[in-house]
């Protein structure tokens, strides 16, 4: 374990906790600066380097001081755009449920300490029509629909209305999920909410999606943390029977080693040490490659061969689905018989506009990469994913 990640750990743990600790004889802030900027978590840096007596003076606390006034202003337009919304949502009788850093940012002791990229929500698609009225409204502009989000960006906040909870790319999520209504329960008026322990288990999941995907940042290990601290009484034989069905029991016990570590001075098994330095490693979302290569783990798990699952996923990301290249090219709404047209201009544009995507998607076809696969395959294994890239019916 590198020592700057113990002491960036450290910063995070005082920001949300208030305890002043002690930092390594070898501390930098400069070098911790470097760190909290890749994960995207400047303001936790800061409030954790005052409380644990890093001198306010020195150049680069200025520079996350800035940081962290920014992020402060931020927080508050997002909360206030996020109220005015909800506020017209309950006008026009609209359901409504908020996710992730919505609920998150008011169970931190600030709100800046917890940053938030965009403002998910959960709607019925049935009432999209009165939604998009509602938010050109509010002057918000409707964005490029995704596989399970639709997004808006208005004054303030970068809005992602979901249509379902996860994506239906991710068959194990989305079989448990569905849409995710199942899960809601009237909060008050057009509100709805989920139980404490069904908010983390989607916590947890939207983790773990993440993790063994692209990969994921300190930031969510912390909301964890925060999550369970602020809902002490939740049912843990429900969390671990709920995530055993979503095959996530095993990775669920190695994290709460890392929360432990993390947290509670706990020392650091090898498990918790090892995924600690993968998430450090990755970065706030992951990194291109390794998404590239989860993506090859799921299509090689629907195969007989590595090698015909890295051709097929080849040919599935140069030849999109319907959906997606209508997504791209809006024309194919009303003409869909017009599909092989745009899939050979996509292929002949690629190499111009997103060179840097075609030489990657290439390079999966090396034989060295069948061993990058193989070993992301043993180190998913190794922290507690197994069935991770199957689909229901191969179960």
């Amino acid at each position: 374990m590198k020592p700057e990640y113990l002491d960036v750990i450290k910063l995070l743990r005082s920001a949300v906790t208030g305890e002043k600790l002690s930092l390594s004889p070898d501390f930098s802030i400069a070098q911790a600066q470097d760190i909290l900027k890749h994960h995207g978590v400047q303001t936790m840096g800061y409030m954790g380097a005052i409380n644990c007596g890093v001198p306010k003076t020195e150049a680069v606390m200025q520079q996350l001081f800035v940081s962290y006034m920014r992020g402060a202003a931020v927080s508050q337009r997002q909360l206030a755009a996020a109220e005015k919304l909800f506020g017209r949502f309950e006008e026009k009788g609209i359901d409504y449920l908020p996710l992730k850093g919505l609920v998150m940012k008011k169970l931190y002791p600030y709100p800046e300490l917890r940053p938030m990229g965009d403002g998910d929500i959960l709607i019925r698609i049935e009432q999209y029509p009165e939604i998009q009225e509602i938010m050109i409204n509010l002057g918000y502009q409707e964005k490029q629909e995704a596989d399970h989000e639709l997004p808006w960006i208005g004054p303030g906040l970068y809005v992602e209305l979901h249509k379902r909870l996860v994506p239906t790319v991710d068959p194990d999520l989305f079989s448990y999920y569905g849409d995710g209504w199942k899960f809601a329960k009237k909060s008050s008026g057009s509100r709805y909410c989920m139980s404490d322990e069904d908010f983390f288990i989607f916590l947890f999941a939207h983790f773990a999606k993440h993790f063994r995907g692209g990969g994921i940042g300190c930031r969510h290990v912390v909301d964890l943390f925060v999550y369970r601290n602020t809902h002490p009484e939740m049912d843990e034989s429900y969390i671990l029977t709920q995530l055993k069905a979503l095959c996530l029991d095993a990775f669920y016990q190695n994290m709460l080693s890392v929360l432990d570590a993390w947290f509670f001075d706990k020392p650091y098994n090898a498990c918790a040490d090892f995924i600690t330095q993968r998430i450090f490693d990755n970065g706030i979302w992951g990194t291109a490659e390794n998404l590239y290569i989860a993506e090859s783990l799921r299509t090689t798990a629907d195969t007989d061969s590595m090698g015909r699952g890295r051709w097929k996923l080849l040919m599935k990301r140069l030849f999109l689905n319907l959906e997606e290249m209508q997504y791209r090219y809006p024309v194919l709404v009303k003409h869909k018989y017009l599909l092989p047209v745009f899939w050979i201009w996509r292929l002949m544009e690629l190499p111009f506009k997103k060179s840097h995507v075609v030489s990657r998607r290439i390079s999966l076809l090396r034989k060295e990469s069948e061993n990058r696969i193989l070993q992301r395959k043993k180190e998913l294994e190794y922290v507690g994913f197994y069935n991770a890239f199957q689909d229901e019916s191969r179960r």
